[in-house]
């Protein structure tokens, strides 16, 4: 709770000293947030892992998903902004293996995490707004790595993605704000290296939240 607090009162402390009471010359945004999403189990059940010896992979399926990203975003106008983030999301799924005993097969329920970070391109409308309260429309595509090479998980080392995410901001001071909102996710490229029985594109939904300053 210490190391949050600390963050909130540095955030709050750094934009207090560039106030601009009319909000005018801020042509800049910094965001940083989290977000977290599932599937909801509505995505097929898919294998793109098989276990090596003594086990193979029945089905897997996206569980939840965790991102965490920080962005730079300049003002064209009142309404438009163009952007660049960098960030990284952690995708959780449960599976189950079918583990070769001496005693026959057993079916086995366990979680399988793998992550990717990477660089996100955005566009983003506020299409309503009055006093401090913005209504706004994000939408971007991702280049993500994968970071779990040593796992040996049959995953593309580079993949391409989609998101878009309505929001509601509110700004403080004219220069500290919060956005809230859903978002929705999806892969354009797959994410499975060796096709077992099909591509696997992920794509989750769920609620996104951002500390947001403007400089």
């Amino acid at each position: 709770m210490k190391y949050f607090l600390s963050y909130c009162f540095l955030w709050m402390t750094l934009f207090s000293y560039g106030q601009d009471p009319e909000g005018v010359g801020q042509k800049w945004t910094i965001k940083t947030g989290y977000s977290i999403g599932t599937s909801f189990a509505l995505q097929e059940e898919v294998v793109f892992f098989l276990c090596r010896e003594g086990c193979n992979t029945v089905s897997q399926r996206l569980k939840t998903v965790h991102q965490f990203n920080i962005a730079l975003a300049y003002d064209i106008n009142k309404k438009h902004k163009v952007g660049l983030g960098f960030g990284a999301m952690f995708h959780q799924l449960d599976q189950t293996l079918l583990l070769n005993t001496f005693s026959g097969d057993v079916a086995q329920e366990n979680e399988m995490n793998y992550g990717y970070a990477g660089l996100r391109l955005f566009y983003e409308w506020d299409f309503f707004s009055r006093d401090n309260f913005e209504v706004f429309l994000n939408n971007g595509l991702g280049y993500s790595q994968y970071l779990d090479e040593g796992r040996g998980y049959s995953l593309r080392k580079e993949v391409i993605d989609y998101q878009v995410f309505i929001g509601i901001r509110k700004m403080f001071f004219n220069s500290l704000g919060v956005e809230i909102g859903p978002y929705f996710n999806t892969a354009l490229s797959p994410f499975n290296l060796i096709k077992y029985n099909k591509n696997y594109y992920p794509y989750h939904f769920g609620i996104n939240l951002n500390l947001v300053g403007r400089f």
